[in-house]
């Protein structure tokens, strides 16, 4: 009967090992999971979720969640909408999933989360959107974009109330990707 109770003993302790290195792989994976994930893996998994989102110079765009692209997102923030480069993301401020508030997404996440920043310009070229970009120092150039290049856009500066002609354009501005902090307006996020 003795024996009976040391074996029982050290098979228990042999679960207990077992067990715990079981938890120890189960939490090393989790941990090396989470090191692949993306901010804009977390964030395609929230369309139509509330963002507060920081932006250089203390700038904020707040509003739900319409679109993550490769390099991008955007966020409705009631006036209008806001298209966000993540290089220009400072934080992302969003509530837990508990009391998230959704709202209806526009577009599908399939059809635009393969779309890199440049994409999503060209839309906005393509469909001659007036537009309001801010940059990195703060300044803010309006008018609508003419074109958009691998690395920058040419955005042709004139009144709002007036449609792009070539009469109507005061200037062409050249704007490089790595300085837009925002651009309102337009929805590149309805993808074809």
């Amino acid at each position: 009967m003795r024996w009976d109770e040391l074996f029982a003993d050290l098979s228990g302790q042999g679960d207990a090992d077992d067990a715990a290195v079981l938890a120890a792989e189960v939490a090393d994976r989790s941990r090396w999971e989470a090191g692949q994930t993306t901010l804009n893996d977390r964030l395609r998994r929230r369309p139509g979720c509330w963002l507060e989102v920081g932006l250089p110079g203390g700038g904020r765009v707040d509003g739900p969640l319409l679109a993550v692209g490769q390099d991008w997102l955007a966020v409705g923030d009631g006036r209008t909408d806001c298209l966000v480069p993540a290089p220009a993301l400072c934080w992302v401020r969003a509530p837990s999933v508990e009391r998230a508030p959704v709202v209806a997404a526009r577009g599908s996440a399939a059809s635009v989360h393969r779309l890199r920043l440049v994409h999503a310009v060209r839309l906005l070229a393509r469909d001659r959107a007036y537009v309001r970009v801010r940059l990195a120092g703060g300044v803010s150039v309006c008018g609508t974009v003419d074109r958009a290049g691998a690395d920058h856009l040419d955005l042709a500066e004139h009144p709002p109330d007036v449609p792009r002609r070539a009469s109507a354009v005061r200037s062409t501005v050249l704007l490089p990707y790595a300085a837009l902090t925002c651009v309102r307006g337009g929805q590149v996020w309805s993808a074809p």
